[in-house]
């Protein structure tokens, strides 16, 4: 073998060792790291169960873990009876409280007690409560996240969670600002539920392919 040969075949060699260490770099990252368990093609996802003691539209999270794991795109998302893996979540805990600046009621004055409320004092509660006291509300919740592998029954990922973030409250002083109020809350409280829940989702998937 001549000395030109020899080191042809180590040049060759050494860009092989090169172009595989690359090779393998990119396969970690893009495959590796985001790809399911073994045996595990569909999910489905089970209603939120709901143990706390403050009613929030949980729902929104359900819908949220679906878009999410659809958009990701590595696990078909089915029916429980067609999935390979199921995942279940429980919401621990969750509150909705006044937060932010004081209102010019708490400064001034004690708060208002419309006829609304006294007819309905429960109904009104959050609305009333946080009207009179401060600009916004904060909505916050934890939950607990498992993933099931339904062919053998065993919990594969399992891991808390928790999300919180403000949304404008409404003042009101008569029936029918508060009727009005109580509608424009409610959406405020479901946009923040959404924008909240949608960063959550997209948490417990990434999670769940790491």
């Amino acid at each position: 073998m001549t000395k030109n040969t020899a080191f042809t075949i180590l040049h060759l060699m050494a860009c092989i060792v090169v172009t595989a260490a690359s090779t393998s770099c990119a396969y970690r990252f893009t495959n590796v790291v985001m790809s399911p368990p073994p045996g595990i093609k569909s999910i489905a996802i089970e209603g939120i169960y709901n143990t706390s003691r403050e009613v929030i539209p949980h729902e929104i999270l359900w819908t949220a873990l679906m878009e999410q794991f659809a958009k990701n795109g590595r696990l078909v998302v089915t029916s429980k009876e067609e999935a390979d893996a199921l995942v279940t979540v429980q919401l621990t805990s969750s509150s909705v409280n006044p937060s932010g600046t004081p209102s010019s009621e708490s400064i001034y004055k004690d708060p208002i007690v419309t006829e609304t409320d006294k007819r309905t004092p429960f109904e009104f509660k959050n609305l009333r409560r946080a009207g009179n006291w401060t600009t916004e509300e904060t909505l916050s919740f934890k939950i607990d996240v498992k993933v099931h592998n339904l062919h053998n029954r065993e919990v594969i990922f399992q891991k808390s969670y928790s999300s919180t973030g403000a949304f404008r409250s409404i003042r009101a002083s008569t029936v029918a600002q508060t009727r009005s109020g109580y509608l424009l809350y409610e959406e405020a409280l479901e946009a923040r539920m959404k924008s909240l829940s949608t960063g959550l989702a997209s948490r417990v998937v990434t999670d769940f392919l790491l």
